[in-house]
């Protein structure tokens, strides 16, 4: 089978959970014998600003870039619509499905991608398949989080405005596709924070933000656009039953997919025992984002409802330049600490509070044999015990007072399973 995988694009320019989930079942397919094929949205030329797809390596695998592709709002927000939708030149798709031939198409984002590439790739019958890592095209911000909630059940026109409200402009977004972009990774991220955090203040104290006609018709208009492209699609790979909840809610038309969770290549079943610290304290983490979408401000306020007699905390995955009081922080950490990072607390906390497509980072802890609490908001909470998902603070503290330490590990499923599950979905009529 020949598999075209259109992904967001590589380390270093690009990481995060999707990345290496497409990565690694793209490697795995591979070992499987099937031919693999990736392209993803890649440099700008700022001497010819059509859209065209270029070689770029030949391993591991076999990559194509899409130059000048559509703009990408990696931090959410869209502030030209138009620049969204210019359109691309449906011979040029033409050329490359006939030189790759591919059976399938699986799309992991919508970002960058013009709707002549799938409505080419329709006209050749090569059956799509959309992996709901997140909700941009349902929404200009890829959480559907704005103001300190989720906003799915409120999907309007004044509220992709007031979303992207921010946003960067067409020109910024291009510095995402520039290869110096991981060298400013960390000052752009900064720099969201802090827009971020004046934008919750502002949409909190200003109700009634004006917009123009002209800009609200164009995010309309690009609105209709995202729904034409999710018609096109043949199947949805949903990886939680909240996904799909949230996208059948917001698309008008009759959606053919399944449920199936995702992994990646570091989730394995490890022949490890469950030792918590006994009569010592027991330590709580938070792996993720120092971002409220993320509960992260939530599990702050958590740690000062719970006696530091009994309780330590400890947290991962982000940098970080403040104390906070009563909280160990490790800052980032590599993939092959992961290790480490879970030998040193008891029961990780995942508070999200938009609503996470899938949450990997629970499903990982489980392979390590630690216990895992998430909220309601999280996807992975499919594969979790109903005591162990709770609603708020208030539910949380009492869950974690009456736990007994006592944990029932699962099988977790491996790349490889994962793999045969989507060749069975490629192939189901």
């Amino acid at each position: 089978m020949i598999i075209l995988h259109y992904t967001l694009g590589f380390p270093p320019e690009r990481s995060g959970g999707l990345v290496k989930y497409a990565m690694d079942l793209m490697n795995e397919q591979q070992s499987s014998g099937d031919e693999v094929i990736a392209l993803f949205p890649g440099k700008i030329n700022f001497f010819n600003k059509k859209i065209d797809i270029i070689k770029s390596s030949d391993k591991p695998l076999k990559m194509y870039e899409m130059v000048n592709s559509l703009p990408l709002p990696l931090f959410g927000g869209i502030k030209e619509p138009q620049k969204f939708m210019m359109g691309a030149s449906p011979e040029l798709f033409e050329r490359f499905f006939k030189k790759i031939g591919p059976d399938v198409i699986h799309v992991h984002t919508l970002m960058g991608l013009p709707k002549e590439f799938l409505e080419v790739a329709k006209k050749f019958s090569i059956k799509i398949v959309y992996t709901t890592h997140d909700y941009f095209g349902l929404s200009p911000n890829p959480t559907f989080y704005f103001n300190g909630k989720s906003f799915d059940n409120d999907n309007s026109v004044i509220n992709w405005a007031k979303a992207s409200e921010n946003a960067f402009s067409t020109a910024k977004l291009r510095i995402f596709q520039m290869k110096s972009y991981p060298r400013i990774r960390k000052l752009l991220s900064k720099l969201h924070g802090l827009l971020s955090k004046w934008s919750t203040t502002t949409a909190s104290v200003d109700k009634n933000l004006q917009f123009s006609n002209k800009y609200l018709d164009e995010l309309q208009e690009l609105k209709n656009y995202y729904i034409d492209i999710f018609k096109l699609v043949d199947v949805f790979h949903f990886n939680s039953q909240l996904t799909m909840n949230v996208y059948t809610d917001n698309l008008d038309f009759s959606i053919k997919g399944e449920v199936i969770s995702i992994t990646n290549a570091l989730i394995k079943n490890r022949n490890i025992e469950y030792r918590p610290s006994g009569n010592k304290k027991i330590k709580i983490g938070y792996i993720g984002s120092n971002e409220s979408y993320k509960g992260f401000y939530d599990f702050v306020r958590f740690i000062k409802l719970l006696p530091i007699s009994k309780f330590e905390f400890h947290s991962f995955g982000y940098d970080f330049s403040n104390e906070i009081e009563g909280l160990v922080q490790h800052g980032k950490y590599n993939f092959n600490e992961l290790g480490s990072v879970y030998d040193s607390i008891d029961v990780l906390i995942v508070p999200s509070r938009c609503k996470e497509t899938f949450g990997l980072v629970a499903l990982e802890a489980l392979s390590y044999k630690t216990p895992v609490f998430v909220s309601k908001n999280v996807g992975s909470k499919d594969l979790i015990e109903s005591d162990f998902i709770f609603q708020d603070n208030t539910e949380l503290i009492k869950e974690i007072r009456k736990w007994n330490l006592k944990y029932r590990f699962n099988h977790v499923k491996t790349i490889q399973e994962h793999c045969k599950e989507l060749r069975h979905l490629y192939l189901k009529q």
